[in-house]
């Protein structure tokens, strides 16, 4: 079965590499370049892709395709994607709070739940720590619910005093920040992507959708590039992937292991190495053989679990 996942290899100028492959894919599918979708890691690499599209056509006048930071994807930005979804409305998903209204909420929760035990500076600190903690709750897709296994018993005397006050915020924060009408961001991006997946499931995109530079480390990521992977014109391009270090991990690499990720990635796919294609080269030379060889002796040289 033929898959639509590609690798650019390290030490390849991965831009030059993707734009040239995008033009060759657009004739051979005979797709155009304006009707494309393009998502890449961040802002930074949206900028840099623009330009390179513009040294690719030697600066001439051109209609650019819709290019988004899939890693700092803002509410706008998901929001006009889905605009023209049937399966979307605004009022199925509360907006994002503000991040400073979340920040003065999650002050005051600490100074309640915290009374005279710190101050009000301390507790402002605190709620700023407490938000990335929550993020990093919704971004890997975990629950408060199983805190007490997450440190070993002999922490007890210290670790109890920051599980109870953890599980008051587990279980308070929610309710209170659905009571006022709005949802934490990590949470809405979740569900906007779910809403994007969803609506490409059930009328997938006319243009090429590609999915370029990501290694699907964020979950709600992997999900939206596993179903770009299967739309009829889609295509996720990995960075940097060493075909030889994936064949030969016959067990699981390390999460350490630069290419953990994509491993993971092309596991969640159901994607092997055999289906795996290269989406082109710049250069041939034998200084860019060498190069690659010297790569897949630094991966193979990582830690893995064989």
């Amino acid at each position: 079965m033929d898959r639509n996942v590609y690798y650019i290899e390290a030490g390849e100028p991965f831009l030059s590499v993707l734009v040239d492959g995008i033009n060759k894919h657009l004739t051979y599918k005979n797709l155009q370049l304006k009707d494309s979708t393009i998502y890449l890691p961040n802002r930074r690499a949206v900028t840099s892709l623009k330009e390179a599209f513009l040294n690719y056509y030697n600066k001439k006048a051109l209609l650019m395709p819709t290019i988004l930071p899939i890693g700092d994807l803002d509410d706008q930005e998901l929001m006009f994607e889905l605009a023209e979804s049937n399966t979307f409305s605004p009022s199925d998903s509360l907006p994002p709070m503000p991040n400073i209204q979340r920040r003065l909420l999650l002050t005051k929760l600490v100074l309640a739940v915290e009374k005279n035990n710190c101050s009000l500076v301390e507790a402002s600190q605190l709620a700023f720590m407490l938000g990335k903690f929550i993020d990093q709750v919704q971004t890997d897709r975990l629950s408060f619910d199983n805190l007490e296994h997450l440190v070993p018993n002999k922490y007890s005397e210290h670790w109890q005093k920051t599980l109870k006050f953890l599980k008051i915020v587990g279980k308070e924060w929610p309710n209170i920040i659905q009571e006022l009408g709005f949802s934490d961001p990590i949470e809405r991006r979740n569900q906007l992507l779910t809403n994007q997946i969803q609506s490409w499931s059930e009328s997938p995109p006319q243009g090429l959708v590609v999915a370029a530079g990501s290694t699907g480390s964020i979950p709600a990521t992997a999900d939206l590039l596993c179903c770009i992977e299967q739309l009829p014109n889609g295509v996720v391009i990995l960075p940097g992937l060493n075909v030889d270090t994936i064949r030969e991990s016959h067990k699981k690499l390390e999460p350490t292991h630069p290419q953990y990720f994509m491993d993971k990635l092309l596991t969640k796919m159901d994607v092997k190495c055999h289906q795996l294609k290269s989406w082109g080269s710049t250069d041939n030379n034998n200084a860019s053989c060498e190069r690659r060889k010297l790569v897949k002796l630094a991966l193979d040289d990582l830690p893995s679990g064989n």
